[in-house]
C-alpha cells in the first residue's frame, strides 16, 4: 500500500526544481534571494517528510515521479515564464505556492491519514501562507 505522505512529497519535489528555475531566471538581487528562500523552504519540508516517512517505514520517493499534481502548474509556468520583471517572477513565484496550499488542503480532505500527519501537513500549509506573505 503507498503512503500518502510518500505520495504527497513527490509535489515538493517538483516545488524545489520550480523555485531553483525561477531563481535561475533572475536577475534581482532581492528577488532572487526570495525565490532561493523559497526553493530552500520545499527542501526542508521534503527533509522533514523523509524523516517522516522513515519514522513510519515508508520507502522515500527520490523523484515527483511520472504521475503528480504539479506537474501541469509547473509545465505552463516552465513555457510561459521568460525573461521578465521582477513583477513576473513575484507573481508566478505566488501562483506555485498558491498551488501548493492547494494541493496540500485537497490532500488533508482526500486521504485518511492519522492526526500526526494532518498536523505535519497544516504546518506546511502555513509555511506556504507565511511565504506568501513574504511576497507582497
Amino acid at each position: 500500500m503507498k503512503s500518502p505522505l510518500r505520495e504527497y512529497m513527490k509535489g515538493l519535489y517538483l516545488g524545489i526544481d520550480t523555485f531553483k528555475f525561477l531563481s535561475s531566471n533572475c536577475e534581482y538581487g532581492e528577488i532572487r534571494d526570495l525565490l532561493t528562500s523559497t526553493e530552500k523552504l520545499y527542501i526542508e519540508q521534503k527533509l522533514r517528510c523523509e524523516k517522516k516517512l522513515e519514522e513510519l517505514g515508508s520507502k522515500v520517493p527520490y523523484s515527483a515521479g511520472i504521475k503528480s499534481r504539479f506537474s501541469e502548474t509547473v509545465y505552463e509556468l516552465k513555457n510561459s515564464l521568460k525573461k521578465g520583471g521582477e513583477e513576473k517572477l513575484k507573481d508566478k513565484a505566488k501562483e506555485v505556492l498558491l498551488a501548493s496550499i492547494k494541493v496540500s488542503e485537497e490532500f488533508l480532505l482526500e486521504y485518511d491519514i492519522n492526526d500526526d500527519i494532518k498536523e505535519f501537513i497544516k504546518v506546511m500549509i502555513m509555511e506556504y501562507k507565511d511565504k506568501i506573505n513574504e511576497y507582497n
